[in-house]
């Protein structure tokens, strides 16, 4: 029976959108923090999908959007959970009846204020934190359109190392992955991991006919503390996989550099075209940055790399054809040579005169980077940029030296050029500081300094960093900073992928018949 609550599909997608991938504030209506990169309001999402059939199906693409298997313990019940799902082999899940639409925009929210919300890092709080009440809620092996749950999984995130009870294991690779035939995204913490045997190699190979583990598009891959040898790394980016966008990082990086030129000079060149690559500040990383991105010269489009050396030469062949650049500064680098642009300032913004000329650069976004007042700085901008972002500070330190004031005081001298000027706050304010007691970087009283400024100059807006940075989709015509967007192309480049054929297993019958032939006929051995 229908009732007044039954829409569409994508009449309800999109009032899900409104509700939470952009809502008008820095908290949800019930005043909890959201999860994973879609930054989702879990309880409430649970009380929609009671609503009807409709509602519930466009609730579990959201839930399961995102799945962080986290330690070996939780992994191993959720892996059973997933594996009690039928076999997938029927037509990629539709995307939510809209697949046909433009996913560089979406319409605007009637509520719609300069103060927006961006998506969450997955540290916080993410599916793994919900897991539990996840599985007791939805207990049906499928969804209401006939297809399991994990069709809906596009971003899987894991955590291998040697220790086998603190972490899943690499040779297990293979049996996770094929739980989710339509992943594209996958994100592993490499934390002391021998080199993979080469039959966990092969079964990580996909085949002509889709084979059992899934063609991954997007890699992120961060380097734990323990790790002393980059074999591992090596053996997962030469895997035949259609690898467009790569990120290499190490939050916590070693004294020493465990990245050895002279080995990567023997490996077998990648087979993929990368058209984002991202890195961070750590020994070795220029090396493995030069590997990487010389095989895709003429594809790379995005890029995010440490602001220490202007004249890198690889960044010089990859200038002409940019069109979104993101600098990460680092004032208290492992090496003080690393971190210092030439006047031992690592993380001052000292504009872009000294970078090569990028005539097609659209996006300019400073990570971690102290402005500093005068028009000269934003004027070396290239003329191209329409976009421009910055972050605040943190309390955890890394953040630039910047409040909402100065960036305030800034703005002015920043050419109007720019269409857009972004801030990120990379830390959600407190609840003492909404009531006026502040916190750094977002000082009390900034909503309404916000709110005068961007009456005078409408390109400001500020909004909440994204731990995981912008989804790793393609850089069409404007920021990537919105989680939404990213989810409808996920789903729009899975749409037509090629699954295995299921295995068939030999009927009961025929090897009954047999048994009873042996029994009432037996062999001429039987007699002798």
């Amino acid at each position: 029976m229908k009732h007044s609550y039954e829409f569409p599909p994508a009449v309800i997608n999109t009032i899900l959108s409104f509700l939470y991938a952009q809502p008008p504030s820095f908290y949800h209506p019930l005043g909890i923090e959201g999860a994973g990169d879609l930054d989702l309001d879990i309880p409430s999402l649970q009380n929609y999908s009671l609503i009807s059939r409709t509602w519930r199906e466009q609730v579990q693409r959201l839930l399961f959007h995102e799945v962080n298997l986290g330690s070996m313990r939780r992994s191993i019940r959720l892996r059973a959970f997933f594996k009690s799902f039928p076999l997938i082999t029927g037509p990629s899940p539709s995307n939510s009846g809209n697949d046909n639409g433009n996913i560089s925009t979406r319409p605007p929210s009637p509520n719609a204020t300069v103060l927006s919300h961006g998506p969450q890092s997955e540290s916080d709080h993410t599916y793994v934190d919900h897991s539990e009440k996840l599985m007791d809620h939805f207990s049906k092996n499928t969804t209401p359109s006939g297809l399991p749950l994990p069709s809906y999984v596009r971003i899987l995130s894991l955590s291998i190392g040697q220790n086998y009870t603190t972490h899943i294991q690499g040779t297990e690779l293979p049996d996770i992955l094929s739980l989710f035939p339509y992943l594209y995204e996958l994100r592993l913490t490499i934390d002391g991991t021998p080199a993979l045997p080469a039959r966990t190699l092969q079964s990580l190979e996909p085949t002509s006919c889709g084979g059992a583990v899934p063609p991954i598009q997007a890699l992120k891959l961060t380097l734990g503390a323990n790790l002393t040898n980059m074999e591992i790394v090596y053996q997962l980016l030469q895997l035949p996989w259609p690898i467009q966008f790569l990120s290499i990082t190490q939050p916590s990086p070693t004294t020493t550099s465990i990245v050895d030129p002279a080995h990567l000079q023997t490996l077998t060149p990648p087979a993929y075209k990368l058209l984002d690559y991202r890195t961070d500040l750590f020994p070795g990383w220029e090396q493995l940055f030069e590997w990487v991105v010389i095989f895709s010269l003429e594809t790379i489009t995005a890029l995010t790399i440490p602001a220490v050396n202007p004249s890198n030469p690889t960044l010089g062949l990859l200038a002409p054809i940019l069109k979104t650049l993101s600098l990460v500064y680092d004032s208290s680098s492992v090496s003080p040579s690393l971190a210092t642009t030439g006047n031992g300032k690592g993380d001052l913004f000292e504009g872009m005169e000294a970078f090569p000329d990028m005539p097609e650069l659209l996006e300019l976004n400073l990570v971690n980077a102290t402005l500093q007042k005068g028009g000269k700085y934003y004027q070396s901008i290239p003329m191209s940029v329409e976009y421009f972002s910055t972050t605040l500070s943190s309390r955890t330190g890394g953040g630039g030296r910047n409040n909402i004031r100065q960036v305030i005081e800034i703005c002015p001298t920043i050419p109007m050029r720019m269409e857009k000027i972004t801030v990120w706050a990379l830390e959600m304010p407190s609840l003492a500081s909404m009531s006026g007691v502040g916190t750094r970087g977002l000082m009390s009283g900034w909503e309404s300094m916000v709110r005068n400024y961007t009456a005078l100059d409408g390109r400001l807006e500020v909004r909440r960093r994204a731990g995981e940075g912008t989804p790793m989709v393609p850089f069409v015509s404007g920021p990537r900073d919105d989680a939404w967007i990213g989810k409808k192309y996920m789903d729009r480049a899975v749409k037509n992928r090629v699954l295995p054929p299921p295995k068939t297993t030999q009927g009961s019958t025929p090897q009954l018949l047999r048994m009873l032939f042996s029994c009432f006929f037996p062999s001429p051995s039987h007699y002798s």
